[in-house]
């Protein structure tokens, strides 16, 4: 999962779950992936609408997202039964954390960050 610290599965035809996961990677803190599954009706005949949603179940209440080993065994189901929810979620330091600079208020609304006279001599260095 390459370092992924949300990742999660999806069918387009299930709107509320789409919507749902699609919202939850945007709050979680760090890398999210979502594999959404979209049947393309005009090349492929076989996996269509109606495959999808004779396979996709969603993940029970009782997976623990937190267990990688969990998560990677229900990526690795056959196309029997395709489970669609959360797969893997973890919360850990992401690179902001580590940047002091970042702290407080945004770069933008700092005064001292927006005077041309602190870089103006780095400036005429590049004429």
């Amino acid at each position: 999962m390459s370092g992924a610290t949300f990742v999660a599965r999806t069918f387009s035809g299930s709107k509320e779950e789409l919507i749902g996961l699609i919202k939850a990677g945007m709050e979680h803190r760090g890398m999210a992936l979502i594999d959404i599954m979209f049947p393309c009706v005009t090349y492929n005949r076989l996996n269509t609408v109606a495959w999808y949603k004779k396979r996709v179940k969603a993940i029970g209440p009782d997976h623990d997202v937190e267990d990688f080993e969990a998560a990677m065994r229900l990526a690795n189901r056959g196309e029997e039964e395709i489970p669609t929810g959360i797969y893997y979620e973890v919360q850990r330091p992401i690179y902001n954390d580590f940047l002091a600079a970042l702290d407080g208020e945004p770069l933008v609304a700092r005064a001292a960050t927006l005077r041309p006279d602190r870089v103006k001599g780095l400036l005429q260095r590049f004429r």
